[in-house]
């Protein structure tokens, strides 16, 4: 009679709790809930230059996956600003047509994020994206939200909280367990903030794949 031998990993631990643990341990640390983030700005620096478009998408946590919830949010802030770069002229040309041409300002931003947000505007809710620290620091320098408390490390009451659920370290755990790093089926080439909170929700789904697999 054939004696059935279990599989371990090399911690001597069967594999199927193994895998049990492993899906509890990245679970555990994935937001219930989440807002992708991304702007379009006429520079780098956050106390100088102007936010030319704001959009965000609302992302609840499916099986494993993020799926986008209702409409997204996006909105070009006024500016008499000018493409004046070669990567705006080449990239952000019709951004700054729209913010040239945009009736709203930076004040409506605020008060139309936040009508956006609505109950999702509460702590537990945090922000993500590819470079989710500068968009949040345009953010606020901009009053768009509110800056967090940091010192009693709390978030304003009806706001984002200031923590940021940051996509880079994910991908690097990712890349570095698939030993490659694969071309995904992106809208590439195109700077648009709406584009690009959802090619990086696609990112972040198939980062999570390789860590779940």
């Amino acid at each position: 009679m054939k004696r059935l031998v279990e599989r371990v990993d090399h911690f001597g631990m069967p594999l199927h709790e193994g895998k049990k643990l492993k899906e509890a341990a990245v679970q555990n640390f994935l937001p219930d809930k989440l807002v992708m983030i991304d702007l379009e700005m006429t520079g780098v620096v956050p106390e100088r230059d102007e936010i030319i478009q704001i959009a965000a998408t609302k992302l609840v946590l499916q099986d494993n996956q993020y799926v986008e919830e209702g409409e997204p949010f996006e909105i070009f802030p006024h500016t008499n600003a000018e493409p004046s770069n070669p990567f705006h002229k080449k990239f952000l040309v019709d951004i700054f047509r729209k913010a040239n041409e945009s009736e709203f300002d930076i004040v409506d931003a605020r008060n139309l994020f936040a009508d956006w947000l609505g109950d999702w505007n509460k702590k537990g809710v945090v922000p993500t994206g590819d470079c989710i620290q500068q968009d949040m620091m345009f953010l606020y320098a901009n009053a768009v939200i509110d800056r967090g408390d940091i010192v009693n490390e709390g978030p304003v009451q009806g706001n984002l909280s200031y923590e940021c659920f940051d996509i880079n370290p994910l991908k690097c755990v990712a890349r570095q367990k698939a030993g490659k790093k694969e071309k995904l089926d992106l809208d590439a080439g195109i700077h648009n903030a709406l584009v690009d909170c959802r090619n990086q929700t696609i990112e972040l789904n198939h980062y999570l794949s390789i860590l779940f697999a």
